[in-house]
């Protein structure tokens, strides 16, 4: 059994056990944390990825994200650094465009021009929304499309692994 689909059938205590059988982590960068219904673990294509513990219906909210706000002043202190691959535009109503890191899975989520999720900004709340577009098998990659409409097909800024 691949790991994913074993990880997938734990329990969270399941989990905690077998990384403590394990030493730790299952494989170095394999799985570090799992939030209800979601955890990340290596791919063979894009890295890390964030996938489904159980199964998602469409419309559920999959994340919460709480952003940290990089006001426009600083927006160019993260220029060449690998945060700057991890962050959201920010730009509310009448304001200057800033930059956001969405903390838990937000910022860890694959892009893909087929995805499974959307996002909202909530700027006054200060968090960004995940929701499902359809229904996501447990197992299942979690993907949104950086473009933020779903069916936005403007190319990222990144060579990306075959769909």
């Amino acid at each position: 059994m691949n790991i994913i689909k074993q990880l997938v059938s734990f329990s969270d205590e399941q989990l905690i056990m077998e990384l403590n059988r394990r030493g730790g982590l299952v494989g170095v960068g394999d799985v570090v944390t799992k939030t209800p219904g979601l955890f990340w673990a290596q791919t063979n294509e894009k890295g890390r990825g964030v996938f489904a513990s159980h199964d998602i219906s469409a419309g559920e909210i999959v994340e919460l994200s709480p952003v940290l706000i990089i006001e426009p002043q600083h927006t160019s202190r993260i220029d060449g650094m690998v945060l700057e691959d991890y962050v959201f535009i920010w730009k509310p109503e009448g304001g200057e465009v800033s930059l956001a890191v969405a903390l838990g899975f937000g910022s860890l989520f694959n892009h893909s021009f087929q995805p499974n999720i959307v996002y909202h900004r909530q700027f006054e709340r200060r968090l960004i929304e995940f929701k499902a577009l359809r229904d996501i098998a447990a197992g299942e990659e979690v993907v949104v499309n950086y473009n933020r409409d779903p069916n936005d097909l403007t190319p990222i800024w990144f060579d990306m692994a075959a769909e």
